[in-house]
């Protein structure tokens, strides 16, 4: 798995291979093929990743569990471009009811 959207990432840390793991599902939970060759996770980007952010080595906090420390890897990732977790997405109904709200208090019409 090699394009111009890979990234790699090289995770080191006591509980190394458990987040990678973790890591990898919610990837693949994202849509993102990902894939793990001991303490490497490779994944495929939104978009084609800048030069720095091909390779990436993180070390993990030895106070983090595992999954915890993947969130916040996905956080790290998002915050460079390379992932949309879509958590600030709004739904339909979500946007109705925004709207019924506003028109309720005058703001719109």
């Amino acid at each position: 798995m090699t394009d111009d959207t890979t990234v790699t990432l090289r995770i080191q840390g006591a509980a190394a291979q458990a987040c990678i793991g973790a890591l990898a599902a919610r990837l693949e939970s994202l849509g993102r093929t990902a894939a793990v060759a001991g303490n490497r996770l490779t994944f495929q980007s939104l978009a084609a990743p800048c030069d720095e952010d091909r390779d990436l080595d993180i070390e993990l906090s030895p106070h983090d569990p595992p999954d915890f420390a993947a969130e916040k890897i996905l956080d790290m990732l998002e915050e460079r471009g390379l992932i949309a977790l879509g958590l600030n997405q709004i739904t339909g109904e979500d946007e109705a009811r925004l709207r019924d709200r506003l028109r309720r208090l005058g703001y719109i019409e």
